[in-house]
């Protein structure tokens, strides 16, 4: 089963960090230039990064299933809180097909205008989405899923250094940055930071693959590094070095304006592959979140891979009809969820062969900004989107906590919903 190395871990984590600057645009647009660059940055240090740690950290621990928050939330608190993970999970990865649609639907529409103004055309788009990643991770290894990731992931990072390439030699105009005290007065929070999140999160489905890992020690820590990395370097270019050497002015930034900038700035070609990179990044990162969703939903219960990920696929479809910024609100809420939980067990765990944070004491303070976050993204959300989430929610986990539960031996073979745990 020890099939990937850093090589193949280190794609599977940026395909589902992001794949690529495709869709950030909006971040521009909700806080302007230099907001944006700062928040990029700064970000990950409240979010993503913790999360790569904590995901790190306990996926290594933990590595006998692959079910991983899910699974560390049955070691660590007992099944009654894996059960309602495990749907927070399964739900956020399956409305990933939703996103993903509706963003390659705005660059197919910035270089085609109108070909998809028709809702149906929209909703085969995303059919052909799931059908085309379900397939993908049904009769694929992950290892050769790696391989499908690896050439999609150089496509889209080679457009967007050619743009950002074609962006320097045009000349950049250093006075087009803003006054983030200025900008700050006008921020959208719930667009900025729920387009952060997605852009920025996802380190935690790596250990929904660390069972197939080679040395999870010293590949898990590293692979997490060089994806954030990759990825911090690569959308402040995408961001700032477009913008400063356009004209167009901060509202334009939304999803699907790199084509508009690529056109300008470097012709018809370089719209086209921008297009294209979009296309295949997008179908990279849902093929990825269905891989998370259907490794999860195998291990919590005991499903077939083609049965897990059927079930997934058919979930997708239905957020396919949830619009853009609703669904990224419901994204938000969800992993709001999975971070308390994945923080909570971090926490509870003693701390016995740390990757690197051992004390408890260390462990609270690191915990801290990541949950203070957690409750300002509650709180900037739209009530009509993140009460129903939260009463679903609520729900849910009345049916499901039936007892008082204790955590569950490691070594245990229990299934969390009831049946026989492969171990």
């Amino acid at each position: 089963m020890n099939e990937i190395g850093f090589c193949g871990l280190f794609i599977l984590i940026f395909s589902a960090v992001g794949s690529g600057p495709c869709g950030i645009e909006g971040i521009v647009g909700s806080c302007g230039i230099t907001l944006a660059v700062i928040l990029v940055v700064a970000f990950p240090f409240f979010w993503g990064f913790v999360q790569a740690l904590v995901a790190a950290e306990l996926s290594v621990k933990y590595s006998r299933e692959n079910g991983g928050a899910c699974y560390w939330c049955a070691q660590l608190f007992g099944s009654a809180l894996a059960r309602n993970a495990t749907a927070w999970l399964v739900l956020m990865m399956c409305s990933t097909s939703a996103f993903v649609t509706e963003v390659t639907v705005t660059y197919f529409e910035a270089y085609w205008p109108g070909v998809f103004a028709d809702y149906w055309k929209r909703f085969g788009l995303g059919l052909a989405i799931i059908a085309a990643a379900s397939l993908c991770v049904a009769l694929l290894e992950v290892k050769h899923v790696g391989f499908v990731m690896w050439a999609f992931s150089i496509n889209s990072i080679a457009a967007f250094v050619a743009l950002v390439a074609v962006s320097a030699s045009h000349g950049l105009d250093v006075k087009r940055l803003e006054n983030p005290a200025r900008a700050y007065r006008t921020v959208n929070w719930a667009e900025c930071l729920n387009l952060l999140i997605y852009n920025s999160a996802g380190y935690d489905s790596a250990a929904s693959v660390v069972k197939h890992v080679r040395n999870p020690r010293v590949n898990v820590p590293l692979a997490m590094v060089a994806v954030a990395f990759v990825i911090a370097v690569l959308y402040v270019l995408a961001l700032l070095l477009p913008y400063m050497a356009s004209d167009d002015s901060r509202g334009e930034w939304q999803s699907g304006h790199f084509v508009v900038v690529a056109r300008v700035l470097g012709g018809e070609w370089l719209a086209a592959w921008i297009t294209a990179a979009c296309a295949l990044s997008n179908l990279q990162v849902y093929t990825s979140s269905l891989l998370t969703a259907s490794n999860t939903l195998r291990s919590m219960c005991s499903l077939s891979k083609r049965d897990a990920t059927l079930a997934c696929a058919l979930l997708s479809v239905g957020f396919v009809f949830v619009p853009l910024l609703v669904n990224l609100s419901i994204e938000s809420v969800l992993y709001v969820f999975i971070m308390a939980a994945e923080l909570a067990c971090f926490l509870r765990d003693d701390g016995d062969g740390a990757l690197v944070v051992g004390d408890l004491g260390w462990r609270r303070a690191l915990t801290l900004p990541p949950l203070a976050l957690c409750a300002w993204v509650l709180v900037v959300q739209q009530r009509a989107v993140a009460a129903p989430v939260i009463g679903a929610a609520a729900v849910v986990a009345l049916f499901t906590i039936q007892r008082r539960e204790k955590a569950l031996p490691v070594a245990e073979k229990q299934d969390v919903f009831g049946g026989k745990m492969k171990l």
